[in-house]
């Protein structure tokens, strides 16, 4: 399952998941790689796909990007629902219940004119901040309850609940437990 931001990171998503769709677990069976918009299917109910696919996961790859990151900061002027964040608190969710075997971060920070990304951020984020536009802040200790409670939602379509309301700071501390 492939967690991204779909106006800043599609580009990658869909790349990662045209190479990770490549990859032969055995003869003729080929790695099945969940991606929303390829996943999904017209005329279904996207709550019902979208809960199914990540509870189906065995492996979560959220890509942690600056840019992604930036709409979540967002979030410290007004309470709204992020649907990355849904996903993020999810996987977390359903990994404590050992629904999924894994959660495998993908950090990407800001990318610059030349198509590199900044070799700093993921440093910053162990350390609790965020670097973006070369300004560094702390991740925000805030918690959505919008994207909370749509997390609890989909988190029923599976049969499961939520544990507990996490702040943008323990989401992304959480997902930074995990190597990758």
């Amino acid at each position: 399952f492939i967690s991204y931001r779909v106006w800043c990171d599609s580009v990658f998503a869909e790349q990662l998941f045209r190479e990770l769709s490549r990859i032969e677990l055995r003869p003729n069976e080929k790695l099945t790689v969940y991606l929303d918009k390829v996943r999904l299917l017209d005329g279904k109910r996207f709550d019902e796909g979208f809960s199914q696919g990540l509870a189906n996961s065995q492996i979560i790859g959220p890509i942690v990007s600056a840019k992604c990151l930036s709409d979540m900061l967002d979030l410290v002027n007004e309470d709204k629902e992020d649907f990355v964040r849904v996903e993020w608190i999810m996987a977390i969710e359903l990994f404590e219940r050992q629904r999924i075997l894994s959660i495998f971060p993908i950090i990407l920070g800001e990318q610059q004119e030349d198509g590199q990304y900044t070799r700093d951020f993921f440093e910053s984020l162990r350390s609790g901040d965020v670097v973006l536009n070369g300004k560094k802040q702390p991740l925000p200790d805030i918690t959505s309850h919008k994207s909370n409670a749509k997390a609890r939602e989909y988190l029923r379509l599976v049969d499961e609940d939520l544990s507990k309301e996490r702040s943008i700071r323990e989401v992304v501390e959480e997902l930074l437990k995990f190597q990758a």
